[in-house]
């Protein structure tokens, strides 16, 4: 099977995290999150007994309790961060500008089309790596294929764990069982705009090791 390299690589690097270039007024159809989840649910994984789930919040009202929730954790989480910034460092203004990104995200939250939430069965509950690192292992690849799935056809989601530390108060809202973990959830809509430039990102020779931690030559 041949497979259009720069089509691959303009999908993986043009899935950016989407907030404030979220189309609010746009309905997700429901066929297109199904396509997506089909897709997503083919990731490699390490067990093929089918233990991942999408959740799919689109009801005003579960999402406005989910909105209220979220706004709970996530205010004094940007402020206690923003707190802690060198007003004097030159990346604060930027820092600054990803916070109001976060923080206006937050307060439009009800008015996002569609709330999906990535589930496993199962809970980790030891601190030791090798359990979560075996758990997560499995539902983050069929999560990241999902957003890369939406990306395809014009939408677009953002990669949220805040909302994990309400995690029982949306049990309760969604009706989650106390042996399901909530992964993460993503707001997904449609892009406004058609992005064909990838992030101004670039891989330091520092994050690259070759046999050995610290050794970076090529």
């Amino acid at each position: 099977m041949d497979i259009d390299i720069s089509q691959a690589d303009q999908l993986l690097t043009t899935a950016r995290a989407l907030r404030e270039d979220m189309d609010l007024l746009r309905p997700v159809p429901r066929s297109v999150i199904v396509e997506c989840a089909k897709i997503a649910i083919q990731a490699p994984a390490g067990t093929p007994l089918p233990t991942e789930h999408f959740l799919i919040v689109e009801e005003a009202g579960k999402k406005q309790l989910i909105a209220n929730l979220y706004r709970e954790a996530c205010y004094p989480f940007l402020d206690k961060l923003d707190s802690q910034l060198d007003d004097n460092d030159p990346q604060t203004v930027e820092t600054r500008k990803k916070f109001q990104s976060l923080r206006w995200q937050a307060d439009i939250f009800e008015q996002i089309p569609a709330l999906v939430f990535a589930l496993k069965n199962g809970r980790v509950e030891s601190t030791e790596t090798f359990p979560q690192a075996s758990f997560y292992g499995s539902i983050m690849p069929v999560a990241w294929s999902f957003i890369l799935a939406l990306r395809a056809r014009g939408l677009g989601a953002c990669w949220m764990s805040l909302l994990i530390t309400k995690e029982r108060q949306v049990a309760e809202i969604l009706g989650i069982p106390g042996d399901v973990t909530q992964a993460a959830m993503f707001p997904v809509g449609y892009y406004k705009t058609n992005l064909q430039s990838s992030a101004v990102r670039a891989l330091a020779l520092e994050q690259l090791h070759w046999d050995t931690w610290g050794t970076h030559d090529q």
